[in-house]
């Protein structure tokens, strides 16, 4: 399980890093924090423009859905975060000096 769960993890990774760079960010931070239970992931970056954040909190702010984390989280890729909000828990941002930091958590399923 873990083995799936890491391959989850960088497919949700991947997805964040093409959002970024797509929608102007050409310098951020990725950090991935993971225990055994849950998974943290924090972006900062300048801030991006009103409405590609606006669009990023409200796919990420969907609701987790089970049956797209057994099935359909292996049809990620470029899907401008159409599958990405699904497998995340909780977000969280903050805007600071013209930057924005995300925090995106995930709680691991247990096998």
């Amino acid at each position: 399980m873990r083995k799936t769960e890491n391959k989850k993890l960088s497919q949700i990774v991947g997805e964040l890093t093409a959002f970024f760079l797509n929608h102007g960010s050409d310098t951020f931070e990725i950090e991935v924090n993971q225990k055994n239970d849950q998974e943290k992931i924090t972006i900062k970056t300048k801030m991006i423009k009103k409405e590609d954040l606006d669009f990023f909190l409200e796919k990420m702010s969907r609701k987790r859905e089970t049956e797209i984390e057994t099935y359909g989280w292996s049809l990620m890729g470029d899907t401008e975060l159409e599958i990405t909000g699904l497998l995340i828990d909780e977000v969280f941002h903050e805007e600071k000096n013209g930057n924005l930091i995300v925090t995106l958590n995930r709680v691991r399923k247990q096998p």
